[in-house]
């Protein structure tokens, strides 16, 4: 819509299981992925849709494009500058 601008992120990796999307933004969860284990703090996405939220926007993860990867969306109002 005209209000907001929606930025997409997409890889072609291993994807993110359905059943574990909506835990990708808690603090410090993780992913096991076979022979790489767990990689990371589990901070990165929480601190990402903190930011985010204080700028009134969402994010949200999907399956990506095809059943490969993962899709990251981010949405953000446009408020008009004040003069």
């Amino acid at each position: 819509s005209e209000d907001e601008v929606k930025i997409e992120i997409e890889d072609k990796g291993a994807g993110i299981p359905e059943d574990e999307r909506h835990r990708i933004f808690d603090m410090f969860y993780t992913i096991e992925r076979g022979d790489r284990g767990k990689f990371g703090t589990g901070l990165g996405l929480t601190i990402v849709k903190a930011i985010i939220g204080a700028h009134m926007g969402t994010i949200e993860a999907f399956s990506g494009r095809q059943n490969k990867g993962t899709l990251i969306q981010i949405k953000l109002p446009i408020h008009p500058v004040k003069e």
